[in-house]
């Protein structure tokens, strides 16, 4: 998070972080929100609260959600009023190297070559088994 928001300080940047939207209030992009005067929101996480962080996103005038460590799955309902605007920076290597640790894990093991992956969250691929 807090990378996102640092390269959205660039005025040559083409985006800015409306707000910040967290289901874990540990979240250190709360911190880094906080910092930048960006706005920043803890939703209920047991069970998710997604009618209330799309509330928060509509009232922002969100165009695009970046997910930058959201380690939760987002229901079908959400995705299909967000389709094909939600990016997933994913922490993990899958299926190989799985959680927050998957590069450490990648090298360890002897991987020689790692890619940057990012998932745009289409709801066909959420929905499928």
């Amino acid at each position: 998070m807090q990378a996102l928001i640092e390269a959205c300080q660039d005025q040559n940047f083409p985006a800015e972080v409306a707000c910040v939207t967290t289901n874990n209030s540990e979240a250190t992009g709360l911190k880094a929100a906080e910092q930048a005067g960006v706005p920043a929101f803890v939703v209920n996480n047991k069970p998710l609260d997604a009618d209330t962080i799309h509330e928060i996103l509509v009232q922002h005038k969100v165009d695009l959600i970046c997910l930058a460590g959201f380690m939760r799955i987002l229901q079908a309902n959400f995705l299909s009023k967000w389709n094909n605007k939600v990016i997933n920076i994913h922490p993990s290597l899958l299926p190989s190297f799985k959680g927050l640790n998957a590069q450490e894990q990648a090298l360890k093991a002897g991987v020689k070559l790692q890619v940057v992956l990012y998932i745009m969250s289409l709801l066909k691929l959420m929905l499928e088994p």
